[in-house]
């Protein structure tokens, strides 16, 4: 398997949402990454696996950093779809590379 990166932002002002995700083979740098973001937890964040119900782990397991539910899912569900579909596109970063991102300074 490869390794297949994902980015997506959704929602507005304080309730926005960004997500950065790899998904790989567990043998490779994404189960690296995985392993160090269990292992090495920073303040404020509390990494941990994504549970269906307590005792429950999801398959394929995932960690996830605590945030907003709402929005952090929709931005999951987009940043797994771009990164299984190799989004965005060159042109698409090309047309855009200008543009101000959203938590620039005004």
């Amino acid at each position: 398997m490869s390794m297949y990166v994902g980015e997506a932002l959704v929602g507005d002002g304080n309730e926005i949402s960004h997500i950065d995700l790899l998904i790989g083979d567990k043998n490779g740098p994404v189960g690296v990454a995985f392993a160090n973001a269990l292992a090495n937890q920073s303040n404020g964040h509390t990494n941990l696996l994504a549970v269906v119900t307590p005792n429950l782990v999801c398959k394929p397991a995932t960690v996830m950093i605590t945030k907003v539910y709402d929005y952090n899912y929709e931005a999951t569900k987009l940043a797994i779809k771009r990164a299984m579909t190799g989004e965005p596109k060159i042109d698409e970063i090309l047309a855009k590379k200008g543009e101000k991102h959203p938590f620039s300074p005004k």
